[in-house]
């Protein structure tokens, strides 16, 4: 500031003390002028408080730096993430066939993820199951191929067999149609939260049924076990099914919504085949069948007892 400035800051200051203001304006523009007025500055409280704002400039900085780190970190975390797996998916009304980089093919059912690791057939070969798939997996002995689904491990050498685990069914299954499987499960122990491993080997034609609800295991010899497969050729089969898992499979061939008047219809069972009929004809049949009536409403249709069907369950 130059000696110019000075002499007209001092003559205000001076000014001040000689007119009539009230104390409390008087202070406030005298504390205005110090802060303006450089010979008035503590050059020690100066000093200070310029040296804390460079302390505070390099902390600042710094968690910036660390700021800008830790979301590099992340991203790259991310990137490798998603590098670690690839994931193959179907929606609904939609099937797919995969190859592996091993020459192992798996078919994929509607509403499915199947998720390879990185570095598949290099040390290993396992992958991740939720909903149902067909596998004809090529031989490798060194390397066992192995389907992880929940708490199911199926571990296979060359063989042909089909996995439906859907978190909706009551029931889920692995068919084996060529060679041989082994299932493994941690189950409870006699009710107690203590897991042991329980462990099933599949053969042709046989089938392990598990069942979540109580964790039991049952093993049984199925004929003609490429029906478990028929899906694959657009086919639906129904054995004693209930309308509630007929429901869910219309949902995920058809993306169509089957509601019910009465929630006890939901436990009749049905057993029949269709091949290329429309989800309308499905449950037209189906309803002539059990000797129940239906009404469609876009792409929902809302299942009912008739008048008939009522009378006789009187």
């Amino acid at each position: 500031m130059t000696k110019h400035h000075d002499n007209i800051h001092k003559r205000r200051w001076e000014k001040i003390n000689e007119d009539p203001l009230e104390d409390v304006r008087r202070k406030r523009i005298k504390n205005r002028i110090r802060q303006t007025l450089s010979f008035e500055e503590d050059p020690v409280k100066a000093t200070s408080i310029f040296s804390l704002s460079r302390t505070y400039m390099a902390a600042a900085s710094l968690l910036i730096l660390v700021a800008v780190c830790v979301g590099l970190f992340i991203n790259f975390n991310a990137s490798s993430s998603e590098q670690v797996m690839t994931k193959y998916s179907t929606t609904v009304g939609e099937t797919r066939s995969i190859t592996l980089p091993d020459g192992s093919n798996v078919w994929l059912n509607a509403e499915s993820n199947l998720r390879v690791q990185a570095g598949y057939n290099e040390q290993n070969r396992r992958v991740a199951l939720e909903g149902e798939a067909y596998f004809e997996v090529a031989p490798d002995p060194d390397r066992p191929f192995q389907v992880q689904s929940d708490d199911l491990l199926t571990q296979v050498l060359g063989t042909r067999f089909n996995i439906r685990s859907y978190r909706s069914d009551p029931v889920r299954q692995v068919t084996v149609t060529e060679g041989k499987v082994r299932v493994k499960k941690a189950t409870k122990n006699e009710g107690i939260n203590v897991e042991k491993q329980s462990t099933v080997d599949l053969g042709v034609g046989e089938q392990l049924e598990i069942r979540p609800s109580d964790d039991r295991l049952i093993k049984k010899k199925v004929a003609k076990a490429d029906r478990f497969t028929s899906w694959r050729k657009g086919i639906l089969l129904f054995e004693k099914t209930t309308l509630r898992q007929v429901a869910d499979e219309l949902y995920r061939r058809f993306g169509i919504t089957m509601l019910f008047a009465d929630p006890e219809l939901t436990n009749t069972r049905i057993t029949g085949r269709f091949d290329d009929e429309n989800w309308e004809e499905i449950i037209e049949m189906i309803c002539i069948s059990t000797n129940l009536g239906y009404k469609t409403v876009d792409s929902t249709a809302t299942i009912h007892r008739t008048k008939t069907e009522m009378k006789g369950g009187q």
